[in-house]
């Protein structure tokens, strides 16, 4: 009985636990935020983990919950129109609307290129390392790998996606 009970065991976390699919394994290379380079182990500077854990205190990847480029966006769209609102509370200057409403735009230009789809995103949880937004998010999408980042509160873009590709 005390086998059966830990074979049981076994399986059902083997069933939660998941490698990183090989799709991800190589080098990335984006021209502003540099290189990824992704192993079986490791995800950039982070351990890879085959599930998610809490309390760690040291850089984990994992594969955690799903994005859609529907609600990328939506992300994208809230932060036009809240741009437009700042400058007409005049909470930023013209000079600083010009400078996020171009970064804004960047990112739809690479929105437009992924499908219109649900991805699983790899997410990358920086301990006690973190900021308070906590780490960022990877999917991957054709021959591409995107990192994402959605930050709360604070003047500013809230919407962030970089776009990789292998070497």
């Amino acid at each position: 009985m005390k086998y059966l009970l830990a074979l049981i065991l076994l399986i059902s976390n083997l069933t939660y636990a998941q490698a990183i699919n090989e799709r991800w394994l190589g080098v990335w290379q984006s021209g502003a935020a540099g290189k990824l380079t992704v192993s079986a182990a490791r995800f950039g500077d982070c351990q890879w983990v085959n599930k998610v854990t809490t309390a760690q205190k040291k850089c984990l990847a994992y594969y955690n919950g799903k994005i859609s480029k529907k609600e990328m966006v939506a992300d994208l769209n809230n932060d036009l129109k809240n741009l437009s609102g700042w400058l007409k509370e005049k909470l930023i200057t013209a000079a600083d609307f010009q400078k996020m409403k171009a970064a804004s735009e960047s990112y739809k230009k690479v929105l437009d290129d992924i499908s219109d789809d649900t991805f699983r995103m790899v997410f990358v949880d920086y301990g006690e390392m973190a900021s308070p937004d906590g780490g960022s998010a990877y999917f991957l999408d054709k021959d591409f790998v995107y990192e994402t980042s959605h930050v709360e509160g604070g003047i500013g873009p809230a919407f962030s996606i970089t776009k990789y590709r292998k070497q």
